[in-house]
């Protein structure tokens, strides 16, 4: 029948279906332990997820235990690979998975239910590689997949676990940079394995391999890193690779072209990460990574900086931790008669607060941010605008951060470092 829809390929007389995934272009490093643990859990779990950091191998074990499920036959209808990387938005999902299946459906019935329905009855693993950006999405195909298909297995990589009733997680390290007695260390193997690829006389020997296991103690062991750094070895020696290696993202660029884009460079790789981030955990991040000098500034036991300053403990002029959040003492300021702050007490006494820098110290004079109406330096609680200092629109006693191109970050504002 014409409009009869395709099955997966079933076993026939003459042998297993034929191969349905990609054969490996590389060796494959280390990872006995993991393959051992993801054979296992296939046995026991009908999802199990691989998860870990980009570029720690995940997909690349997947594959690699799928191809040894696929040659023991354990499948009777086979193992599919579906590349969930490759699909942008979630209504395509159901889509893919139906293109990797090879099955067509000449209704207009969502794709799930085609799923659902030609899966029933089948002996199947599906490998989602790469769910990590429609996390959602997959994990309510897969829920509603193994509900009407009792015997089939899914194995999925991700960056984030699917929080599905069914799931079994195997989190994935990155390779061990460490020598077993008598032994050399995986991270090491890989690098000397890829460098023989770009270099035929390269050879991992006495004089080279304390270099190496520095690299690769430098690149906490994580496969992609490695392999990056092995195909810097057309132009650059080991020694100069590692003393590259303080500019990293800079250096570790020019994957293979036929890889995504975002496991071509070390960079697109972690900034891949950063954009899949939630916005408070983004911003989060971005608050936590500049690394300030602390060789004036007081010893304190206080929390780190919090994702927006509190009325009560935060300084808006310099974005840190009060009472001593900067060396200048304040002086009082009075709010004209008439005008409430938020809680509808009197205005109390007190500025606002900065750090001066050594030239403004030798100077006398007040550094900018002064007057801003700290509540850390009044010690009330309440916030409370100096004569002048609230720009119109504005609640009379909830200032804002100060704006101007010298307080847009916490690091700019910090640049008033204490004399």
């Amino acid at each position: 029948m014409e409009n009869e829809p395709r099955t997966p390929d079933r076993p026939t007389p003459h042998g297993p279906p034929a191969r349905q995934l990609p054969a490996e272009l590389t060796s494959f490093i280390g990872r006995d332990t993991e393959l051992a643990a993801v054979e296992r859990l296939l046995e026991l779990a009908r999802l199990v997820t691989v998860t870990g950091p980009g570029g720690v191998g995940k997909s690349r074990l997947a594959l690699r235990a799928a191809t040894l499920a696929e040659a023991a036959g354990g499948f009777a209808d086979g193992i599919r690979l579906v590349e969930v990387s490759g699909v942008q938005a979630p209504e395509l999902l159901g889509h893919a998975v139906l293109e990797a299946l090879r099955l067509t459906d000449s209704t207009a019935r969502p794709p799930v239910d085609v799923l659902t329905e030609q899966l029933a009855d089948r002996e199947l693993l599906l490998v989602l590689d790469g769910c990590e950006h429609l996390v959602a999405a997959c994990a309510e195909l897969v829920d509603a997949l193994l509900r009407a298909a009792p015997r089939l297995r899914v194995l999925a990589t991700s960056r984030e676990s699917l929080r599905s009733p069914a799931e079994h997680l195997l989190p994935v390290t990155p390779l061990p940079v460490t020598a077993v007695p008598g032994g050399t260390a995986d991270a090491v193997r890989l690098f000397a394995d890829r460098a023989a690829a770009v270099l035929p006389e390269f050879v991992l020997d006495e004089h080279n391999a304390e270099e190496i296991a520095l690299l690769c103690h430098r690149l906490d062991g994580i496969p992609l890193a490695v392999e990056l750094a092995a195909g810097r070895l057309r132009a650059l020696s080991v020694e100069q690779i590692v003393l590259r290696l303080d500019d990293r993202f800079r250096l570790l660029t020019g994957g293979a072209r036929g890889a995504l884009l975002r496991h071509q460079t070390l960079r697109t790789t972690i900034g891949w990460s950063h954009q899949l981030c939630r916005n408070v955990y983004s911003g989060l991040a971005s608050r936590s990574s500049p690394v300030v000098s602390s060789s004036k500034r007081p010893s304190t036991s206080a929390p780190a900086t919090p994702s927006r300053p509190t009325r009560s403990s935060t300084c808006w002029t310099s974005w840190s931790p009060s009472p001593s959040c900067c060396g200048w003492r304040p002086r009082p300021a009075r709010r004209p008669a008439g005008s409430p702050d938020r809680g509808g007490a009197p205005a109390a006494s007190g500025s606002g607060c900065s750090t001066r820098s050594a030239s403004t110290a030798a100077s006398g004079s007040a550094p900018p941010g002064t007057n801003r109406g700290c509540a850390a330096a009044t010690g009330t609680g309440t916030w409370a605008w100096p004569p002048g200092a609230r720009p119109s629109g504005s609640a009379p006693g909830r200032p804002r951060p100060p704006s101007g191109p010298a307080w847009r970050t916490p690091t700019s504002a910090r640049r008033w470092s204490s004399a």
